[in-house]
Order: C-alpha cells, then structure tokens, then sequence
C-alpha cells in the first residue's frame, strides 16, 4: 500500500497558503491560510477523502493523479488561489470551481 501523504506551502503577498493530506483511503487533508506578519490563521478547510471499494481506477492511480492535480494548480494559479482550474489525465479530471 502506498502512502498519500502530500504537502505544498506558497507565499503570495502578506499570506502564507498552505495544504496538505495524511493517510492512504481514507485520507484527511487541511488547507490554511496565514498572515505572515501576524500568523493569524484566516481561513483554515478541513476535509476527508476515499476511493470507493468498487472504483474501476487503483486507488493509487488516483491518489498520485490527485497530488499531481493540486500541485500543478496551485503553481499555475499566478498568485490567486480563488481562480478555477480544470485538469485531465486519461480517465481522471480534476475541477476546482470558486463561488461567492
């Protein structure tokens, strides 16, 4: 069994992003966002994710298309954490959709 734990920190202006994920199937992941100066957390997501049993794709196939995904967003973003992003890989896509 493979391991999915996964971690990626940027700077952008005054904030510190950071997120991360523990565990293979489940997995248990934090987003954080923190002023630097202060270290005031602003905004901090938990969540909790797992490939169903019945899932036609190995769940490693997943959990390394999923890092793949989340970093390759969060260094294409240019500085804004807010803006959609859609990636495909074979069978796999990957959608982050921001609404206010």
């Amino acid at each position: 069994m493979q391991k999915a734990n996964w971690e990626f920190e940027k700077e952008i202006n005054r904030y510190i992003f950071k997120d991360s994920y523990r565990g293979f199937n489940p997995y248990a992941g934090v987003e954080i966002i923190i002023e630097k100066d202060s270290n005031k957390v602003v905004w901090i997501y938990d969540y909790v994710g797992y490939i169903l049993d019945k899932c036609p794709i190995d769940a490693n196939q997943v959990y390394d298309f999923l890092k793949e995904a989340r970093a390759k967003h969060l260094v294409e973003c240019n500085d804004d954490l807010f803006k959609d992003f859609t990636y495909e890989k074979e069978l796999l896509k990957y959608k982050s959709i921001f609404e206010t």
